[in-house]
């Protein structure tokens, strides 16, 4: 109620759209390649293209979160899935927590292909390990951390995503604004490195 805007900015990290895109970008660009699609201006227009397209996706899903957060039964709710779980179970009735359970793995099933494959290819090239072992080591990884639960990862993943999250988000202006200007290599380190320690440092000044 008083720092709504930081605070949701801030739980925004959470959803990983920054980091994940960043994935994303390099897997839909290896993709477009592969169908022939090699002038810089012909990957530049279908991945706005789908860029364009996944944002209308992502507009309806968090106008629905909004409606679903003002309008549930709920009060006092740790996470926003035990939100929609009794959202649902009170508009769909008993069925209602099955149809959010299917749903839930079908978004995040694309989710975690595109995570797990990009992650698997990026350390295969970079450190020449089985691309097979790395997706397989990944899975497991992730199932381990699943086990632990919403409440549990999200305290573990929130100090790390704080600290990294602001690079990220210069790495994506920075290549925004290198469409249309040259950037240092030395500005863009700098820039980067100082959004780092920016974001390490906002762990320690709210402790």
């Amino acid at each position: 109620q008083t720092r709504a805007f930081d605070t949701g900015f801030v739980n925004g990290y959470q959803t990983l759209d920054v980091i994940s895109a960043l994935c994303f970008g390099a897997i839909i660009t290896h993709t477009l390649k592969q169908r022939g699609i090699h002038h810089p201006r012909g990957i530049f227009t279908h991945s706005t293209a789908a860029a364009f397209i996944a944002a209308a996706g992502l507009a309806v899903i968090y106008i629905c979160y909004l409606s679903m957060g003002s309008h549930s039964p709920v009060r006092g709710a740790t996470n926003g899935m035990q939100v929609m779980s009794a959202y649902v179970e009170t508009v769909f009735g008993v069925y209602g927590r099955v149809l959010l359970a299917a749903i839930i793995t079908l978004a995040c099933l694309v989710t975690a292909i595109g995570l797990t494959t990009g992650t698997a290819r990026y350390f295969n090239q970079t450190t020449g390990a089985s691309y097979g072992l790395l997706v397989t080591l990944s899975l497991m990884v992730s199932a381990a951390l699943a086990v632990l639960g919403l409440n549990s990862l999200t305290a573990m993943a929130v100090p790390v995503l704080c600290a990294i999250y602001p690079a990220a988000l210069v790495v994506v202006a920075l290549g925004i604004l290198r469409k249309w200007t040259e950037v240092p290599t030395n500005l863009y380190q700098l820039l980067f490195y100082s959004a780092l320690a920016v974001g390490i440092m906002s762990l320690f000044v709210k402790s």
